[in-house]
């Protein structure tokens, strides 16, 4: 008897997402300046992303594990990698956040290079933004798909990326993240990046199910966003 298409993908969610991490490490690092207290900031960091709730609203998680090869290729200061399933509608969706000592390292992290190395379909692709609480954080939006498990697949990826900068942390493209790579000291103090994963069928989400759980879900994640983008404080020895 076939599964259904929501077990398919959570069987097979693990693997295909380790296999997405190892397809995006493809970009190597350069040599970077560390300042004063960028140990302390990345320890941080690491610690704030731990602390992201298992639960948030009606969502429970269950952390994937992200396999040795993709986190020895990644070389990331901390990666979280964990399924929710909303107990009241069935819903399932990711979050993953991924945080590299190396700006440069996050080059492979694109959405629209590492999820066509996996296998996934090009879909449209379209600027967005999630506001939260007054505040606006722009992103892009893509649409992927493929066969999994011998069925068709569709997901949407919310994705933005978080850099320490002057200018603000939050961008929808790589850009900010390959100026941070030119600069030794900008590129030691590393990047941030947040996707959230939902998918279309089984039970079906709607587009309003979809932006409700997408707000909700960067709400949880908004101590991390201000770790990673206020970058080295004074108490760390240095300077944001």
């Amino acid at each position: 008897m076939n599964l259904p298409l929501l077990d398919r993908l959570h069987r097979t969610g693990p693997f295909l997402a380790a296999a997405v991490l190892i397809a995006c490490a493809l970009a190597g690092g350069i040599s970077v300046t560390k300042a004063e207290g960028t140990d302390e900031y990345f320890q941080h960091c690491k610690n704030v992303i731990e602390e992201v709730p298992y639960r948030i609203g009606d969502w429970i998680g269950r952390d994937e594990e992200v396999q040795p090869a993709a986190a020895e290729l990644l070389r990331p200061n901390k990666i979280l990698q964990r399924r929710y399933i909303n107990t009241t509608t069935g819903h399932s969706a990711v979050l993953m956040i991924v945080h590299c000592k190396d700006a440069i390292d996050m080059g492979g992290h694109y959405p629209p290079n590492c999820y066509p190395s996996n296998g996934w379909e090009k879909g449209p692709a379209a600027p967005d933004s999630i506001e939260v609480a007054g505040v606006r954080y722009n992103a892009m939006r893509y649409e992927f798909s493929k066969y999994a498990g011998g069925v068709p697949a569709r997901i949407r990826v919310l994705n933005f990326f978080i850099v320490p900068s002057a200018r603000g942390a939050i961008h929808p493209d790589m850009r900010e993240v390959e100026r941070a790579g030119e600069f030794k000291q900008r590129a030691g103090l590393g990047a941030g990046q947040v996707q959230i994963i939902t998918t279309y069928d089984t039970p079906v989400m709607t587009d309003e199910d979809r932006r409700a759980v997408e707000e909700q879900f960067v709400r949880a994640v908004e101590p991390t966003i201000g770790a990673i983008g206020g970058g080295i404080r004074p108490s760390q020895g240095g300077h944001p």
